[in-house]
């Protein structure tokens, strides 16, 4: 008789399990883990690869083609998605301290103390804050002015775009 009074909280446990499990494949919802920490935990997979979306590019995400949308997303920025900034090219614009080059749009630039850096070819620049994420600074008609150095509000970057090429060049500026 004491056996079975102690196996029922066994058996709902494992019901109660076993509907977790069920209702996780039915609907697709993502849990990673059910339990208690350190004592029973009970640990699922993310989802199936055939629902993941496919990457294009596995250093950037290409901003969205739909037209009047001006702000893309970059991913946040890791070692493998982030670029050190080539050397400068021969160019009449003058040189400032601690200026480079950002040859390539949608490719975060740093890190500089945590701190990333990326332009968008349809215009617009994106900093990665550690503290904040990422913050979006659209420039939708680039009309940004050239040969001349701006200030990104709320961030460490100066920017500025040459008005013969239109090389695009950062500066971190943390004062």
């Amino acid at each position: 008789m004491s056996e079975t009074g102690q196996a029922k909280p066994y058996r709902i446990a494992l019901v109660l399990l076993v509907i977790l499990i069920l209702y996780n494949i039915g609907t697709g919802l993502i849990v990673k883990k059910v339990g208690i920490p350190g004592i029973f935990e009970v640990e699922f997979a993310d989802k199936p690869a055939s629902q993941l979306p496919a990457e294009s590019q596995p250093k950037t995400q290409t901003p969205p083609e739909t037209q009047g949308q001006t702000e893309t997303k970059l991913q946040q920025p890791t070692s493998w998605q982030s670029a050190q900034p080539p050397a400068l090219p021969a160019s009449t614009f003058p040189p400032v301290p601690g200026m480079f080059w950002m040859a390539y749009p949608n490719i975060w630039y740093g890190p500089y103390y945590g701190y990333f850096l990326a332009w968008d070819r349809g215009g617009g620049f994106y900093v990665w804050d550690p503290y904040r994420g990422q913050l979006s600074y659209p420039d939708p008609y680039v009309q940004v002015q050239r040969n001349t150095w701006l200030r990104l509000t709320n961030s460490p970057f100066n920017i500025c775009v040459e008005g013969a090429t239109g090389n695009v060049f950062g500066q971190y500026s943390p004062y």
